[in-house]
């Protein structure tokens, strides 16, 4: 155990003034012990941050499951809220580290390229879907068409929930990834055929990945949007295969709108897979792009 300082708005004052103009309030050990207590401090309000904008998502949820995850979440935000604001020092343990952005990525990133390869897969990052409407973070394209879409411990649910509807009308599986400490909102928020993954730092193999629940299959997906993936040329070769021949001067939405109506949802999902195979070649990491 040991002191962390949780917001003494006096002393804060002091140590920035006096950082300014060279003097020290206390002797130089006590000032730089105090100076990390404070930047412990500076973390864990930006955890806090954190907790306010995803439980303002929560709140917003019309489902019952969204406004019983507001209550358990409510009451961990609460207590995080207390400690930093009563302006007192607490006898409490070192705060977890919060896993970063950038940790989480190349964790999973190296996770889902070490099993593409096992699959003859390809990983896809920032993979756009409907023509760019939206981003999902990884992609794995090998038997079956999988997202993973990352959030840190300093992200919010902002823009998963913008982003979540498009999401579900591409992809055969998905799953979340985040840290530790949305946990609770992730069980509250996802569907239940989404997967979850919790990242939390650990001292002996660093960052390390637990599923919680595994990826289900899409009950939602949608022909059209999954007709987007396709570049024009890819949509003219599969409206070939069905024995249509649209002119060649029609648009691409013209033809996505045709393979939506003309092939079977499980014949244009496998022809996807084929054409996004071809496109990506041999590369274990590829880039959506165009």
């Amino acid at each position: 155990m040991r002191l962390a300082y949780a917001g003494n708005r006096k002393i804060m004052q002091r140590i920035e003034q006096d950082a300014d103009t060279g003097r020290h309030v206390l002797g130089p050990a006590r000032q730089k012990a105090r100076e990390r207590r404070l930047l412990d401090s500076m973390y864990t309000r930006e955890a806090v941050d954190g907790f306010s904008r995803t439980l303002d998502v929560l709140c917003q949820s019309p489902s019952s499951k969204g406004r019983l995850g507001a209550c358990r979440f409510s009451s961990s935000w609460h207590n995080m809220h207390n400690t930093l604001h009563n302006g007192s020092l607490h006898r409490m343990p070192p705060p977890p580290l919060l896993v970063s952005e950038a940790d989480l990525r190349e964790a999973v990133r190296r996770e889902l390229i070490a099993r593409a390869s096992v699959e003859s897969g390809r990983v896809c990052e920032e993979f756009a879907l409907e023509r760019g409407a939206a981003r999902i973070d990884l992609a794995v394209v090998a038997s079956q068409l999988e997202g993973f879409e990352l959030k840190s411990d300093r992200d919010s649910f902002v823009r998963l929930a913008e982003q979540m509807h498009t999401y579900n009308r591409v992809f055969d599986r998905i799953t979340l990834v985040t840290g530790g400490m949305f946990e609770d909102a992730a069980r509250a928020l996802m569907p239940q055929w989404w997967g979850l993954i919790v990242a939390r730092h650990d001292p002996v193999v660093g960052l390390r990945l637990t599923t919680l629940r595994p990826a289900a299959k899409n009950p939602v997906q949608d022909a059209h949007s999954l007709a987007m993936l396709l570049w024009r040329e890819e949509a003219l070769g599969v409206l070939a295969l069905a024995n249509d021949r649209p002119p060649r001067s029609a648009s691409r939405a013209v033809l996505h709108e045709r393979l939506a109506t003309l092939v079977p949802l499980a014949q244009l999902r496998a022809y996807v897979l084929q054409c996004l195979h071809a496109r990506f070649g041999q590369s274990a990491v590829a880039a959506n792009t165009r």
